[in-house]
């Protein structure tokens, strides 16, 4: 959490925007952008909220998670596919087994991956990581944002 801290300021600096500014433009929460610039967040943004800050400051999750020293991703595909079609998509591709999915995420059982294939959630960013690196590909190439 504290690299994306020190990222997020990062970006709010260089772009030298007000929060308000990037609450109204990223339909983002004035309080949680407050708490997020501040540390005082335990936990990262949604998915969705993180994927629109990341399209904000046209930079990659990883990048805007800490992650990456350069950002990978400066023109993102804001027009974004469906992130169970995809992850079908992916999965098949791959050839990885759902339960080998599941236990390389230490998921404690499939329900959470047939979920998001079904499109009635989508993962935590955290497990999106782990996710995209047993898929072996970006988090914004799993979410059809490169």
């Amino acid at each position: 959490m504290s690299k994306f801290v020190e990222r997020f300021n990062e970006l709010i600096n260089e772009k030298d925007c007000k929060l308000e500014c990037i609450a109204k433009e990223a339909n983002q929460s004035i309080y949680d952008l407050y708490r997020w610039k501040q540390g005082k967040s335990k936990y990262f943004p949604s998915l969705n909220k993180l994927i629109a800050l990341a399209d904000y400051f046209s930079c990659s999750i990883l990048f805007l998670l800490g992650e990456e020293e350069e950002n990978s991703l400066t023109n993102p595909n804001k027009d974004l596919p469906c992130f169970s079609e995809r992850l079908k998509s992916i999965i098949k591709e791959k050839r990885i087994p759902i339960t080998q999915i599941a236990k390389r995420c230490d998921l404690s059982c499939t329900t959470m991956i047939y979920d998001w294939i079904n499109g009635k959630a989508k993962p935590r960013v955290e497990v999106l990581i782990k996710l995209a690196k047993v898929l072996d590909c970006s988090p914004d190439y799993l979410l059809g944002r490169e």
